[in-house]
């Protein structure tokens, strides 16, 4: 099934399919996903508002699962392996900590997974069942209940019929943590199924979540800590299959820094791999495949993946991975401030055992030459002056993107920036006149084009206190006092992007923070790259 993908928010959406960030499946997309090398997608499902009646027999619409069959479908047809769950009923009706009537939990759920097997009772061996997404607990009451939810759902797709009894199934502990299922989970009895174990994976929370600024990763502590995380699963079952139905950065939305992404990719790939375990990268739409426009956003990533599950050594760039330090260096990008001289400029590159073979250039009648336009070493890709020089000029922005070509693995790239400081429109408010239960939109600030969107935030009260989550001083400088992405700021995605221009939002609770602050609030906007001085400030006053 490795590599495979997730078709996230779409038929698991409330109220329905279309409801959220998607399109409605096409069958197109099954097919464009095992062009580029995919070989299974999970397809969450969610049947929350498909009940055409309640107690006892909890009836499913037959519209919606016939819709469900016509998916599972399409994929089969792009020759791809299908894993098939419940999914956000996990967090409405199924929910073990929401809810106290567990027995009529069962009774829904037993019904669910038998309308549900019966339905596709028929199809190829290459669809797997999965019983329910991510269910929450918190107690080894909850673990022991989730253990007979599973049973449950083994007993229900016996009762099916079909090919059932003898169909993949994928076996999750309680919220489909690693360490709650090995503490807790205990597997059915009396079943035919062969299964796998199932958990996901998102960490370190901080990178995995653009949580308190974080743009880091790599270090060795980094690298041994993910290995560990890894290979815990795989020690305490060494005999079972393993599944990570989720996995990845969901800051790639954001442009991040995606080399330290393309490094953590690569070498959680390569842990699945030791591990044997087969990882299903999470993707809502917004963050992988462009399915509007039938294009991955961020074309690099995939090939890592891709190039990592075949075994291939991939040649990745440096950076920054000290979380002590003040500043951030990457080389996913060529960063030559507006103003200064043009010098020669030096990427440090993991080349892994490859060779750099090429450079091509996004740019008409241009061409790279090696020797001339760059040299290599051992670890790095030098550019020339006077190359780069001609393509900067004079003003700022994004330049141009440059296609490093490898003897194997994937090809990267590198933007070509020529970046200035931005500026703010207005440099304050009186927060005390903002509804607390809104989102505030920051006055609109200039940058350097093709840079729209923040490294991070950081919000510091007038006493020196940080605004949320004070206890960031044990992280180092980069990351103290810094906002979550999501929890609060986003890019304000109800006006058309502009080029140039970053439109933010601080969220509800952000303001809410400020007011209970009672007292000003420094907000300090940070863009790539992350030196001194590439922000604006703006201050929230009491």
């Amino acid at each position: 099934m490795k590599p495979a993908w997730n078709l996230g928010n779409t038929l698991d959406a409330l109220p329905d399919e279309g409801s959220w960030n998607n399109p409605k499946v096409q069958a197109s997309t099954f097919k464009e996903i095992a062009a580029a090398g995919f070989k299974g997608v999970r397809i969450p499902v969610t049947y929350n508002d498909h009940f055409a009646s309640g107690s006892p027999s909890w009836t499913i619409s037959s519209v919606w699962l016939d819709r469900v069959s016509t998916v599972i479908d399409q994929a089969l047809d792009a020759d791809l392996h299908v894993l098939v769950n419940m999914h956000h009923d996990s967090w409405n009706w199924f929910s073990l900590t929401a809810h106290t009537n567990w027995t009529e939990i069962e009774e829904r759920f037993r019904a669910s997974w038998i309308q549900i097997g019966t339905r596709l009772r028929c199809k190829s061996e290459r669809v797997s069942f999965e019983p329910i997404n991510e269910a929450p607990g918190t107690t080894e009451e909850h673990a022991i209940e989730l253990n007979k939810i599973n049973q449950i759902f083994v007993d229900a797709l016996a009762v099916s019929g079909g090919f059932n009894a003898k169909r993949v199934v994928t076996l999750p502990g309680m919220n489909m943590n690693e360490d709650l299922m090995i503490k807790f989970f205990k597997a059915p009895v009396n079943f035919t199924n062969p299964w796998a174990l199932h958990y996901h994976y998102y960490s370190p929370y901080d990178f995995a979540f653009g949580a308190w600024g974080r743009t880091i990763w790599g270090s060795a502590s980094d690298l041994a800590s993910l290995e560990d995380d890894i290979s815990r699963p795989r020690k305490a079952f060494p005999d079972i299959p393993i599944v990570v139905g989720e996995w990845g950065p969901v800051t790639l939305e954001l442009p991040g820094e995606p080399g330290a992404t393309w490094r953590y990719a690569d070498h959680f790939i390569r842990m699945c791999n030791k591990y044997n375990s087969v990882p299903i990268l999470w993707d809502n739409g917004v963050e992988v495949y462009d399915r509007i426009n039938k294009r991955f956003r961020d074309p690099v990533f995939v090939d890592v993946i891709l190039s990592a599950t075949k075994g291939i050594n991939n040649s990745l760039p440096a950076g920054t991975t000290d979380g002590s330090l003040t500043t951030q260096d990457t080389s996913r990008y060529i960063f030559h401030k507006l103003g200064e001289t043009v010098g020669d400029y030096t990427l440090s590159y993991h080349f892994n055992g490859n060779k750099l073979v090429s450079i091509s250039i996004d740019l008409a009648g241009v061409s790279v030459i090696a020797g001339t336009d760059y040299t290599v070493t051992d670890s790095a890709i030098v550019f020339k002056a006077a190359f780069l020089k001609p393509i900067l000029g004079t003003t700022a922005g994004k330049k141009a993107e440059l296609t490093l070509v490898f003897s194997a693995g994937a090809n990267t790239r590198v933007d070509l920036v020529h970046w200035d400081l931005p500026k703010i429109a207005q440099q304050s408010v009186d927060v005390k006149t903002l509804p607390t239960d809104q989102a505030y939109r920051l006055p609109s600030i200039s940058v350097t084009k093709g840079f729209t969107t923040p490294a991070a935030i950081r919000a510091v009260r007038a006493d020196g206190v940080f605004l949320v989550d004070s206890w960031t001083t044990v992280f180092g400088p980069l990351q103290q006092g810094y906002l979550t992405w999501s929890n609060n700021w986003r890019i304000d995605d109800s006006v058309a992007p502009i080029d140039g221009t970053a439109i933010l939002n601080l969220t509800s609770s952000t303001i809410a923070a400020a007011v209970g602050a009672a007292q000003d609030t420094l907000i300090t906007v940070e863009f790539f790259p992350r030196v001194p001085g590439n922000n604006v400030t703006f201050t929230l006053k009491y």
